[in-house]
């Protein structure tokens, strides 16, 4: 399934969004931009107390979080853990 085309048309807020598409080990910049426009077409459904959990985070370079969780922390997101998945919240 595509997952952008899933978040664009949804409607319903969201509590925890997993992000774990495109392996980073086959392109690692479109896993990694990829995962930003997830995380940027998700925003505006994410209920307050809401969760993000990026997987493939320990990965060279950020893996597949290496471009959206920078850009979720100057966004408000505070990291709640950081191992092979990174799990952020709102600030």
């Amino acid at each position: 399934a595509d997952s952008l085309a899933y978040l664009k048309a949804r409607t319903e807020p969201i509590d925890v969004l997993i992000l774990d598409s495109l392996d980073f080990d086959r392109d690692a910049n479109a896993s990694q931009l990829h995962n930003l426009a997830e995380a940027q077409a998700a925003l505006p459904l994410l209920s307050p107390g809401a969760l993000i959990v990026i997987d493939d985070t320990a990965l060279d370079r950020g893996g597949k979080g290496g471009i959206s969780v920078p850009w979720l922390t100057a966004s408000g997101w505070t990291i709640l853990h950081r191992e092979y998945m990174t799990i952020l919240t709102r600030s």
